[in-house]
């Protein structure tokens, strides 16, 4: 009889801790992100833009995807907006990997560079080892120190490494932008797709002349 009692009164404090739980969850909501805007730019390296890159997106979307993402870059400039580059870099050890990928982007070999075409130097540099640029914890860092609540996302590829960012940028609290001419992937089809993933996961999706118009307080709502 007193084990039964015994385990009543656990059950009751159990209850009670829970409930107190709730409360304070509903008492303390979620950390609110910044005002401020960041642009983040993931992958936009010779492994996957070169033309005989391992792991090398259609060919056709590089140029108007860099032309894109370099008139952004430049507007940050001018807006004092701050620019995250985010690349792949991945350890010579991790065998398995490398070999699926083709060895694309290893650490410290030709194809972990950024594009040259791109303009590099407007910002700071994170690197990634696996999709999702805050599997990397200086990113979320980062954008605490400038108080962003707002991102701009571009880059390779739309469907993975763009896709999987937006996804914990969204579940994060952050208002996402995807620039839907600065992205690219394997094909036409595959990054149509993907921006309807993206749209659909709660994605802004605008052009970089509506992003960069945004900027400049002439807001123009994308698709």
């Amino acid at each position: 009889m007193r084990h039964l009692k015994a385990a009543a009164m656990l059950l009751v404090a159990f209850g009670l801790m829970m409930t107190l739980s709730a409360c304070e969850e509903e008492h303390h909501p979620a950390e609110s992100k910044g005002g401020a805007t960041a642009i983040v730019l993931v992958n936009f390296q010779l492994s996957f833009l070169a033309p005989d890159g391992p792991m090398a997106v259609a060919q056709g979307q590089v140029d108007p995807m860099i032309k894109a993402a370099n008139a952004v870059i430049a507007a940050a400039r001018k807006q004092v907006v701050p620019v995250i580059y985010v690349k792949d870099e991945f350890s010579p050890f991790q065998f398995a990997g490398n070999m699926s990928r083709g060895y694309a982007a290893m650490r410290f070999e030709a194809g972990s560079a950024l594009d040259p075409r791109l303009d590099g130097s407007a910002g700071i540099y994170l690197t990634k080892d696996r999709r999702d640029a805050f599997s990397n914890p200086y990113l979320e860092s980062y954008l605490k120190t400038v108080a962003a609540g707002r991102l701009a996302i571009a880059g390779v590829h739309a469907d993975r490494s763009v896709l999987e960012t937006a996804r914990s940028a969204i579940a994060l609290g952050y208002k996402v932008t995807v620039i839907g001419d600065a992205v690219a992937t394997d094909s036409d089809e595959a990054r149509d797709s993907a921006l309807k993933q993206l749209k659909d996961a709660g994605a802004q999706i605008q052009t970089s002349d509506e992003f960069i118009a945004s900027l400049s307080g002439g807001e123009k709502q994308g698709g």
